[in-house]
């Protein structure tokens, strides 16, 4: 098989090592990759949103199969586009990546599905004033999130309403998060330990990976 990852950075690197020990492999292309994967295959350059590019370069080396590991690509549904020229993809549709492209997204899935969650309320960029208003009647501590993509950046933990407001002055005004930015959820404060459970489906079965942590310093 000839196998094409698209990501430049350790989770891609982890894939590229596994992926390398297959028997079936016979070519492997990182996009763009970093300089520690161009020791376990061919680092290819181009823009991973250039979707003509991408499609153009699978059919010219008889790609089998595509494992995407960034949000962003998955988000702007470069595995529709890769499904739709007819080569298998690893990855979750457009429609299936808003669980991680919006917050207020996967909440809603999260409450029709009955999984629990912390309580919230969101807000769009228009909605300044109500948000400040809000947060004057919240318990604290609070925790106000951008919505979309912050590359892990997006998350305030905010101990009284004036550190509330500085936050929903630097999403909303000051438009630091750019369009990420443009909601956000108020969101009730919860103790305890954080852990992600991963599931592989393909719309039929599931196979549940082992739970993990991130640990921040």
């Amino acid at each position: 098989m000839n196998v094409l990852i698209i990501g430049a950075g350790g989770r891609e690197h982890a894939l590229a090592l596994k992926i390398k020990e297959s028997p079936r492999l016979n070519n492997l292309y990182i996009m763009p990759g970093n300089p520690g994967t161009r020791f376990l295959g061919e680092n290819i350059q181009i823009n991973v949103s250039d979707h003509p590019k991408i499609i153009e370069f699978c059919k010219q080396r008889n790609i089998d199969l595509v494992v995407i590991g960034p949000e962003q690509p998955l988000v702007e549904g470069l595995a529709d586009i890769l499904r739709e020229n007819g080569i298998n993809v690893f990855g979750p549709n457009k429609e299936a990546a808003q669980i991680e492209s919006s917050k207020h997204f996967a909440k809603k899935v999260m409450k029709e599905a009955e999984v629990p969650t912390a309580k919230y309320l969101p807000f769009t960029s228009n909605m300044f004033e109500p948000a400040k208003e809000y947060i004057r009647t919240k318990k604290y501590p609070c925790v106000i999130k951008v919505d979309g993509l912050a590359a892990g950046k997006g998350v305030f933990v905010c101990q009284n309403s004036q550190e509330a407001e500085e936050a929903l002055n630097l999403i909303f005004h000051d438009k630091f998060f750019k369009e990420s930015g443009e909601k956000v959820l108020v969101e009730e404060f919860l103790t305890g330990e954080e852990v992600s459970v991963f599931a592989i489906c393909d719309g039929n079965d599931f196979v549940c990976l082992p739970a993990s942590q991130t640990t921040k310093g």
